[in-house]
């Protein structure tokens, strides 16, 4: 009882330092608004109840029309990161394990720097880097289970190199491209150090079911992945398809984080940090880590997102700058306490 009344007050307040940040990243922002003004142009977003606030034109514009979006943006991808996260170092039993390890990340960069590169943006619309970094990160993820499966049977060891293996080349293949067309690596290192600029009500639009509906399912997953923890032949001995369960996280979090990192670009480290936090703090069951880790991830990235575009106001940051010093010592400590 006691445990599970910590878990709920968990809950409560993660949720509600989340709310706290996304509302101050609202109000916050180079541009002084009234906060009353602030608050009706994010009130007239709600629906059925919108009509009866008021705000300026500039506060719609400004708060309703860039930051909304861009704070909900923020949210929804570092909590898909952080559960991707979770449930990748649940399957391969490994707290250094993240959403780089499927290729994911590369992947979708490839996809990117090819759009920007050849300019897909005339034959496909605006939206052409979005959908050629989500199709690269599900190509990618592909590809890696089925090296995986004709070598090394579907394990979760042949799927940990087979993802370092793509990764590697797929980025390799990136940089040749970037060395190619100089006068466009500006615009891919914009987008492969990570960013929320161009967030939009459109991609969340599509973006947002996926996440969402991904990240219930991978949810639903949490007792396989609780079994598993115990090994692959203890896991079968209590009524777990391995293999069913190993294809279904795979591909979840190859979805949700394809989704995530074509609105976002590539974000590094918040799917290893985030999930062993709080793994250390709440013990390993995913049925607990699973929902603290989308809440915890949404609110790391709305605060380092508001860090980002303020502290060198008007000139927006790139979010992996923040996550990478963040995310960097932190690898260094989490591996020099596996060798202790």
């Amino acid at each position: 009882m006691r445990s599970r009344l910590s878990y709920t007050g968990a809950l409560i307040i993660s949720g509600a330092v989340l709310f706290i940040i996304m509302v101050l990243a609202c109000l916050w922002g180079s541009a002084d608004i009234d906060f009353f003004d602030a608050a009706g142009a994010i009130l007239k977003r709600l629906p059925f109840i919108g009509g009866l606030f008021e705000s300026s034109q500039t506060a719609d514009i400004i708060v309703g029309g860039i930051r909304l979006p861009r704070v909900l943006s923020a949210a929804l991808v570092g909590g898909a990161l952080a559960v991707c996260g979770c449930a990748l170092q649940g399957l391969f039993k490994n707290p250094m394990a993240d959403t780089g390890v499927l290729g994911v990340s590369s992947g979708a960069g490839l996809g990117a720097t090819a759009a920007i590169v050849f300019s897909l943006n005339s034959a496909l619309g605006t939206g052409a880097v979005t959908l050629c970094a989500f199709i690269g990160g599900l190509l990618s993820v592909g590809l890696v289970y089925a090296l995986s499966r004709s070598r090394a049977g579907g394990s979760t060891t042949g799927l940990l190199l087979a993802g370092l293996c793509i990764s590697s080349m797929l980025t390799s293949v990136q940089t040749l491209i970037m060395m190619l067309a100089k006068s466009q690596m500006d615009s891919v290192l914009s987008w492969t150090m990570g960013s929320f600029a161009a967030s939009s009500y459109e991609k969340l639009a599509w973006a947002a079911p996926i996440i969402i509906i991904g990240c219930i399912l991978l949810f639903l997953l949490a007792r396989p992945l609780d079994l598993m923890l115990m090994g692959s032949a203890q896991a079968g001995h209590m009524g777990v398809n391995v293999k069913r369960a190993t294809l279904g996280v795979m591909l979840l979090t190859a979805l949700v984080c394809s989704a995530a990192v074509a609105i976002s670009g590539v974000i590094s480290f918040v799917g290893l940090i985030i999930p062993h936090i709080l793994r250390l703090i709440i013990g390993p069951g995913h049925r607990r880590l699973i929902p603290l880790s989308f809440i915890a991830g949404a609110a790391f990235m709305a605060l380092t997102d508001l860090l980002s575009r303020t502290l060198a106001a008007p000139v927006s940051l790139p979010i992996g700058v923040f996550t990478s010093i963040l995310g960097a010592p932190f690898f260094l400590w989490l591996y020099r306490r596996r060798e202790k």
